[in-house]
């Protein structure tokens, strides 16, 4: 059972967010619910998530200088679906950790010209000239479910540390790492969607919620929920939500932070589901090195299948490259990021928010 099978591979730990968080001047929300202090959110996270963390270990460099495939080492380790291993996985390396602790850290290489990792052939890194950058990869969080362990969670926070090399330039913008949840489907295989411009099946058979950086490397966090619901309910247009046209993804709290290329940032991505398919409760919270940048109540994020015996399964969606979908989008020059401290914390306890 790959329940049992996929978490010894995992290391228990305890979480403190006790440690200070600091709140950001922002504009009040238009949504008619109420933006929470500090002290509130900090309840909100231990009151409905499990005290068990959940953390990636990459294997230890030696100064021997030992090569490890990482693709092929991510894919044992993290027992991915695809037996082909993460897109993009050519791009991926183990590293010293530039800054310590941990020791190791994930390199992500962004090649020059490369934007939307789904216009490269995954077969040979090119299509029509345009290579292969970044990587992109699903973790389910919990294997085949059943009443002592859900295939999903109302509540997921999950955190990374993420440093730019110096010579990083942001361009347009792209994809940082984040969650995602979709329908297990009769043939085994979760439903693919919310992402890439694929927005019809948002809610009702899938959701995404990931971390973007912008030009001059601006942040928000980028998410395939509903746009709409009752006539009472539009996502677009609120404060501090941009939509774009098409089926793409909305942008909410855009510029409230910043990246700097070279500067390591941790970054804690809290997504809580709508109590009801009806009920925009919901929430995503975001902190930038402890402080609260991002929180958006009153949100859908399912627009159906809350039942506890409802096949969802929450997913680590480790998703990076330049983009947005057309070639101005593109990676000026060869740069680099790295990833690492990656933990997660779960829980099925519905608070109010």
């Amino acid at each position: 059972m790959r329940f049992l099978s996929f978490f010894p591979v995992c290391l228990a730990a305890s979480l403190s967010l006790s440690s200070p968080l600091v709140p950001i001047a922002r504009p009040p929300d238009t949504t008619g619910q109420p933006l929470l202090d500090l002290e509130s959110i900090r309840q909100l996270i231990e009151s409905s998530l499990e005290p068990v963390v959940w953390k990636w270990q990459f294997p230890a460099l030696l100064d021997s200088g030992n090569k490890i495939d990482a693709g092929a080492w991510l894919t044992d380790y993290l027992q991915l679906s695809s037996k082909k291993g993460p897109v993009g996985q050519q791009n991926l390396d183990f590293i010293k950790a530039p800054n310590s602790p941990p020791t190791t850290s994930l390199s992500v290489a962004y090649p020059k010209g490369s934007f939307n990792i789904a216009s490269a052939s995954e077969s040979s890194g090119k299509e029509g000239g345009v290579p292969l950058g970044g990587t992109s990869f699903y973790c389910p969080i919990q294997g085949p479910g059943n009443k002592q362990s859900p295939l999903w969670k109302r509540s997921l926070l999950l955190s990374y540390r993420v440093t730019f090399s110096h010579d990083f330039d942001f361009v347009k913008g792209g994809k940082l790492p984040g969650l995602y949840s979709g329908l297990l489907q009769s043939d085994g295989k979760i439903f693919k969607g919310c992402q890439g411009g694929s927005r019809e099946e948002a809610g009702s058979k899938c959701w995404s919620v990931r971390i973007m950086w912008r030009a001059g490397g601006a942040g928000e966090v980028y998410a395939y929920i509903p746009t709409t619901g009752d006539s009472s309910y539009q996502l677009c247009g609120q404060q501090g939500v941009q939509c774009s046209k098409g089926n793409y993804g909305a942008s909410i709290g855009r510029g409230n932070f910043a990246f700097t290329a070279g500067s390591p940032m941790t970054l804690s991505l809290l997504v809580v589901l709508n109590s009801r398919e009806d009920r925009a409760d919901g929430r995503i919270s975001l902190f930038a090195d402890k402080k609260l940048v991002i929180d958006k109540p009153g949100l859908l994020l399912r627009t159906a299948g809350l039942q506890d015996d409802t096949p969802w399964v929450d997913n680590i969606f480790f998703s990076t490259f330049f983009g947005g979908s057309k070639v101005d989008f593109a990676s000026s020059k060869d740069v680099k990021a790295s990833f690492d401290s990656v933990e997660l914390r779960s829980g099925n306890v519905y608070v109010s928010t």
